[in-house]
């Protein structure tokens, strides 16, 4: 099946020779059939071969369905969207050739035809057993029956997002799939590409593997989350000898098994949406392919500047129907990358690392991590269909011609150039530095969490408690010891706002001395190897007294500086203060 465009005299198009033999299908020996949709070759037309009247009136009813204006009147949007139909309808698809027919499970891919069978039942089973998930989640934590963690915390934003990006991006590409413009722009994608016996599903094969694999990781994440949290919640009830009921735990286990099958489900829809976008985008990218080989055989210029019109309009075309399911998508995708930060500062920053709470932690956050990377690949296909029609012009350019000075050809790269091609969402035009951007800024982001947390490893770690807050001394690996003479030189030194920073002081369990002024001594006593590990704090009420009361805290622990002796205790009464 070959196309051309339609004859406005007495002359038919039909494929030059010397086009580049292939029979592998790489885009790196492309041209073994015909781009007379593209690039045509001007010859004598048969009258046989003339359009009939009926066809001729086929395509200007097509052409009028698909460029009514809006009743607000036509503005530069409509008229673009009108111009680019019009070209479109123009090119006529001829049989050529016999054994390059289009068949049916190209013009429909398998992944299509799920999307556009999927009964809305499906879309009502998402949503109520993501319900059920959330509220049983809320209902087991009002009673007691779970505690919470921050495991559990994502995997129910996991399953709510999973859900919300099923429901929404299959919507939107449903009703992109059926309109007439994407079934246009469709109809002659894949027409070219047959052509040009590009086994496009093959290529886009490769990319369903990628998708396949990151949808069973992520259900495998999610289903491991499951099996710990309920391992854990056992052993929790066992050290805490509560009796479980068997009709509470099998309920509890029938909802968990619930919430992997609803993810499970959610997920592979989010992956064949994904999937449809950057298989349509991997056929953009081929076609663009079959351009420039087409232009390197021929070196027709002249007509490259009419067949680089109709692929401008394609892109277009496609583009601007997947917008919205293209962008729903990008928009949950980074949604879940700030999810995924948060869970990477969370695991950062934890004080202890104990395997079984650490590892779910891990599983909890990966289907998030997944949906990103998800969007990403799709996204880099998006910008990389831009980056390539920008470097069209370049290799137009370099195309050896007859006259050193060719203007035919000057003319096409100018023509390409002012054309502004590429995949664009919202009138915005994707490109690799809008790509290059987001990695820069996740890893950026990721890489700092080290450092932090190496940094935070000298200082104090900090764990709210119902009546205080309690801080744990560490240098390195190394609990800190302070020496008693140099921490009753800093309790007795102000600091800036006037105020003494130590009401009471400790050593070890027994109180030893009170401090309330700077003349009077402070008792003291030795311990030995005998310690106390921490500081425990009693926090003032008052904002203006508790700013001094941090001030006091950060003088003390920059005093002491010295390493020796026993590990001490302070506490800091409020009545110091306020």
């Amino acid at each position: 099946m070959a196309m051309r465009a339609a004859p406005s005299d007495a002359r038919k198009l039909e494929p030059a020779p010397n086009r580049m033999q292939s029979g592998s299908g790489d885009i790196a020996s492309l041209g073994s059939g015909s781009m007379t949709s593209l690039v045509p070759r001007p010859v004598k037309e048969d009258s046989d071969q003339a359009p009939t009247p009926e066809a001729e009136e086929c395509k200007r009813g097509v052409g009028k369905k698909l460029t009514q204006f809006t009743d607000k009147g036509p503005g530069m949007q409509e008229m673009n969207r009108d111009s680019q139909a019009c070209i479109l309808v123009a090119v006529d698809c001829q049989p050529i050739r016999s054994d390059t027919l289009v068949e049916e499970r190209d013009w429909q891919p398998y992944a299509t035809n799920t999307i556009l069978r999927l009964p809305k039942v499906v879309y009502y089973l998402i949503a109520f057993l993501t319900f059920c998930q959330v509220a049983s989640t809320i209902a087991f934590l009002a009673f007691g029956y779970t505690s919470s963690s921050r495991s559990l915390s994502f995997s129910v934003v996991s399953s709510m997002i999973y859900g919300l990006v099923a429901i929404c991006c299959v919507c939107l590409l449903k009703r992109s799939l059926q309109s007439e413009q994407l079934k246009l722009s469709l109809a002659r994608l894949h027409e070219f590409v047959a052509d040009f016996e590009v086994n496009w599903h093959e290529v886009s094969g490769k990319e369903w593997r990628k998708f396949a694999l990151a949808w069973l990781l992520s259900v495998a994440c999610f289903t491991g989350t499951q099996g710990l949290e309920i391992s854990i919640g056992a052993k929790e009830f066992y050290l805490q000898q509560v009796p479980v009921d068997d009709v509470l735990n099998i309920v509890m286990l029938s909802l968990k098994g619930l919430s992997v099958i609803n993810f499970a489900i959610a997920s592979a829809i989010v992956m064949i949406v994904a999937y449809i976008q950057s298989h349509l985008l991997i056929g953009l990218d081929k076609s663009l392919d079959c351009w420039c080989c087409e232009i390197w055989n021929h070196e027709d210029f002249e007509l490259g500047v009419q067949s680089w019109n109709a692929m401008q309009a394609l892109l277009k075309s496609v583009g601007r129907e997947l917008q919205n399911g293209f962008l729903a998508l990008q928009a949950f995708g980074y949604l879940s990358c700030v999810l995924f930060l948060g869970g990477a500062i969370a695991v950062a920053f934890r004080d202890d690392f104990t395997f079984f709470p650490m590892l779910v932690e891990v599983l909890a956050v990966l289907p998030l991590t997944i949906l990103f990377l998800v969007n990403l690949r799709v996204f880099s296909h998006a910008a990389g269909l831009t980056e390539k029609c920008r470097a069209i012009p370049a290799f137009v350019n370099q195309i050896m011609a007859e006259e050193a000075i060719e203007r035919n050809r000057q003319y096409l790269v100018q023509f390409i150039k002012d054309s502004s091609a590429g995949f664009y969402v919202k009138n915005v035009q994707l490109t690799q530095e809008m790509f290059a951007k987001q990695i820069y800024i996740s890893g950026t982001v990721l890489s700092g969490l080290i450092p932090a947390r190496l940094f935070l490893e000298g200082l104090w770690g900090v764990d709210a408690r119902s009546h205080g807050v309690t801080f744990h001394a560490w240098s390195g690996v190394r609990a800190v010891r302070r020496s008693p003479a140099k921490l009753r030189e800093a309790a007795g030194r102000p600091n800036e706002f006037g105020q003494f920073g130590i009401h009471r002081l400790f050593l070890g369990p027994d109180k030893l001395g009170d401090y309330h002024g700077k003349d009077q001594e402070v008792g003291w006593s030795t311990l030995g190897s005998q310690g106390f590990e921490g500081l425990k704090l009693e926090i003032p009420s008052c904002k203006s007294c508790f700013v001094i009361f941090w001030m006091d805290i950060l003088g003390i622990l920059c005093q002491l500086d010295e390493g020796v002796g026993c590990e001490v205790a302070l506490v800091l009464c409020a009545d110091a203060y306020c």
